[in-house]
């Protein structure tokens, strides 16, 4: 890889909301957003469910395993995404149920 296409790719992995990689027979998801100490918000919910089902698919891998980078697996559901909803929006909001 050239430097600048070395660069892009290591960008692009910085800022993917969850990572993913096999090792031996594990899949291994992380999340990666360790400012916000992993809080979980629609756009993490999305990626980890379409990760699981893609490692799923894979025979040759046994267990999945989620974790999260940084000092925190994850802080909850992300305050900033809900502060901007109302109530019922809460209530009817498909949070990665």
């Amino acid at each position: 890889l050239s430097r600048s296409m070395f660069r892009l790719a290591r960008t692009l992995l910085s800022e993917a909301l969850v990572t993913s990689q096999v090792l031996g027979k594990v899949g291994l998801l992380k999340i990666n957003r360790p400012k916000a100490l992993n809080a979980l918000n629609k756009g993490i919910f999305e990626e980890l469910s379409a990760k699981v089902v893609e490692l799923d698919k894979k025979p040759d891998v046994g267990a999945i395993i989620i974790t999260g980078e940084g000092k925190a697996f994850a802080a909850g559901v992300d305050i900033n995404m809900m502060k901007s909803m109302s109530f019922s929006e809460l209530l009817q909001a498909d949070l990665g149920s």
